[in-house]
């Protein structure tokens, strides 16, 4: 049997919005505390090989503009950040009265033949926040 157009409508909208709340309640849903993002056998890098040592700061173009319109060229060369910064931290340095929020965009180790050191690069604007 053929059913009407209304009803054949009717029909695609429901699975529609069935198929839309499925998606919002998967969505909404806190990730398991036992799952960090990470393969099994890995983990995340906490900086233990960099222990005692602080890590080595990098800007993005927009940070170093930003630092030079703000006069925090010198504060942020002699930043000495922990390395267990994250990336999607926010580091806020305070200078001349007013605090500054800058992003750690990523972290990067960098191997030689002399040693390894960590370097963070810190990004303006905050973004996600």
């Amino acid at each position: 049997m053929i059913l009407p157009n209304a009803t054949r409508k009717a029909k695609a909208a429901r699975q529609r919005h069935i198929t839309i709340l499925e998606r919002r309640q998967t969505m909404a849903k806190t990730p398991s505390k036992d799952v960090s993002g990470h393969q099994p056998d890995q983990s995340p890098s906490l900086g233990s090989g960099a222990t005692g040592q602080t890590a080595d700061v990098a800007l993005t173009g927009s940070a170093k503009i930003y630092a030079g319109k703000a006069g925090l060229d010198g504060v942020l060369s002699g930043l000495a950040l922990s390395p267990e910064c994250q990336t999607g931290d926010v580091v806020t340095v305070s200078a001349t009265g007013t605090s500054h929020d800058f992003a750690v965009l990523r972290r990067r180790w960098i191997v030689g033949a002399t040693g390894n050191r960590l370097e963070i690069t810190l990004d303006y604007p905050v973004r996600g926040r």
